[in-house]
């Protein structure tokens, strides 16, 4: 018999690597006899999967792969093996419940999918990001970083203080019959000079998704068409306004494999790989940006041979400098305020694993809101969109490295 959480959370929420994706889902919580179950039938809608349930069994189906499993029984099968669950399976108002306990395991023994829990991420006030006071380097993947804290706006100003301030605007006011013109030459050869022209390097944009794989699909947009088209508005614009090298993995409408990918970035030996994508959240109303970077390995172990030593410091030394640059990037994205609320968080990313190169993920907006898949639709609203990463991609690379 399963009860209705009151007390307790009523919900559980998890992070899952599909292909170079991170998909954030949050699922109901029941109790039998005090024991935390989860519903199947959350989790995997929020992943593109199905539940069957007839008299006898339960077919559970996500990600290509199908797992068999019995009311209140402990067993699963999955196509030439079985495996064990720590508690049955149990079924309630025609839905599939787990207990929280089985579930890591469940995923990764019936459809080698990584999950992971989550915490839930609460939209904060307007212009109040959700970004680290420090680049987070070894951080759990569920785990939100501090709250930045913007300087105050001094409010106390005396009549002196106005009286000064008025006197000094008046002293270097242009005097009477010069011409607005000559202001806006002035103005204009301030600009000749691109604005992010100090920033170099070399970049790789990921358009994440494309071909067969569309991602996210909303009501006018699906993911893979809007990470293109902003990646193709990155290109643009920060070729204009910095001394950037810039490489896209993909121009087009085709599918690329993460190893495809990275290896197209690894040939040009880029110093940041970007993976632009969109989110979806089983809560309809979560916007804003989350920047994902990678979730770093543990310390190499004497007992490994020096070669994977070496890749797995590596690895770490990677994650550092990706931490460091979502932080600026997290900080201006925050500080404008034109895209909601910024998360960061760590994952552990496929494309990490695989690029020589610091990567970053970055979902930009959620196409599971119902407002956001609107503007996403809009060709205005990806250029922006691009505008404002553009600025803080170069805000941060413009940055010195801790």
């Amino acid at each position: 018999m399963l009860a209705t959480a009151t007390t307790r959370a009523d919900n559980a929420y998890y992070t899952v690597n599909m292909q170079a994706d991170i998909v954030t889902v949050a699922a109901r919580i029941l109790y039998a006899q005090d024991i935390p179950y989860v519903s199947m039938d959350d989790v995997l809608d929020g992943l593109g999967g199905t539940i069957r349930i007839s008299e006898k069994t339960i077919d559970a189906a996500c990600s290509g792969a199908t797992a068999v499993l019995k009311l209140n029984d402990v067993a699963v099968a999955v196509p030439g093996r079985t495996f064990s669950l720590i508690h049955p399976a149990r079924v309630h108002e025609g839905g599939l419940y787990l207990s929280q306990a089985d579930i890591i395991e469940f995923f990764a023994r019936a459809y080698n999918m990584q999950i992971a829990p989550a915490t839930p991420t609460t939209t904060p006030p307007e212009l109040t990001p959700v970004v680290p006071d420090a680049p987070a380097l070894d951080e759990d993947p569920g785990l939100l970083l501090e709250t930045l804290t913007l300087p105050a706006v001094a409010t106390d100003i005396t009549p002196e203080v106005e009286e000064a301030a008025a006197a000094e605007e008046k002293a270097i006011a242009p005097p009477p019959g010069i011409a607005d013109e000559e202001t806006s030459i002035a103005d204009d050869s301030s600009t000749e000079r691109a604005p992010y022209s100090d920033v170099v390097g070399s970049i790789v944009l990921d358009a994440g998704h494309g071909g067969k794989d569309a991602g996210i699909v909303g009501d006018n947009i699906t993911e893979k068409e809007f990470a293109l088209d902003i990646v193709m508005n990155l290109r643009r614009i920060l070729k204009e306004t910095t001394k950037l090298t810039i490489h896209c993995t993909r121009e087009a409408d085709k599918d690329l494999s993460p190893s495809v990918r990275t290896k197209t970035a690894n040939a040009v030996k880029g110093d940041l790989l970007l993976s632009i994508h969109a989110a979806y959240a089983a809560t309809h109303h979560t916007g804003g940006i989350t920047i994902f970077t990678d979730q770093s390995p543990n310390p190499p172990q004497e007992t490994l041979d020096s070669e994977m030593r070496r890749q797995l410091a590596a690895r770490r030394t990677r994650g550092e400098q990706a931490a460091t640059t979502a932080y600026h990037i997290a900080q201006t994205l925050a500080e404008e305020g034109a895209l909601g609320p910024v998360t960061v968080r760590t994952a552990p990313l496929i494309l990490q694993r695989l690029a020589e190169m610091p990567c970053i993920l970055i979902e930009l907006c959620y196409l599971s809101n119902p407002e956001t898949v609107m503007a996403a639709g809009d060709e205005t609203y990806r250029e922006q969109t691009a505008q404002t990463l553009a600025r803080a991609i170069a805000t941060a690379l413009n940055q010195p490295m801790e």
